[in-house]
């Protein structure tokens, strides 16, 4: 039976189910309060080794968009690659994010649309898990 594995260790809350509880995480400095994806013994922006975990919000807005034309490299699957459209986007937390987003025609963004986080299977890896990744959905 397929597992469920994050992209990568370290960016998604666990457990991975139910998918709609799951959230983007990374840390907050206490010395300086910037926040930044992922794992890290230390801030980014200051050095401090003050940190904590910190779960972001599923929901945020659209900052800027493009469409991907061209198939990413692997390990994204390049057999049915269709253009689709990413974004940098601003998380209510303040964080910005670049992300794919779902729930929309190509010609549909628009700067300051609401988006919500949507975690889902991205490709099966060659042991046959169900490799989850993030994207965002246009919230209508």
């Amino acid at each position: 039976m397929a597992q469920q594995v994050p992209f990568k260790e370290g960016l998604l809350t666990t457990p991975l189910s139910p998918l709609e509880n799951v959230r983007l995480k990374g840390i907050k400095c206490r010395a300086c309060g910037s926040l930044a994806l992922g794992e890290s013994k230390y801030c980014i922006n200051c050095t401090s080794k003050d940190v904590e975990e910190y779960v972001f919000s599923k929901y945020g807005k659209i900052y800027s968009y493009t469409v991907i034309r061209h198939a990413p490299p692997p390990p994204y699957p390049q057999e049915s690659f269709k253009p689709f459209p990413v974004a940098w986007v601003e998380l209510e937390d303040g964080l910005f994010i670049v992300s794919e987003i779902t729930g929309c025609g190509l010609d549909e963004l628009d700067f300051g649309m609401r988006v919500e986080l949507d975690v889902g299977k991205g490709w099966a890896d060659d042991k046959g898990n169900d490799v989850m990744m993030y994207k965002f959905k246009l919230i209508k």
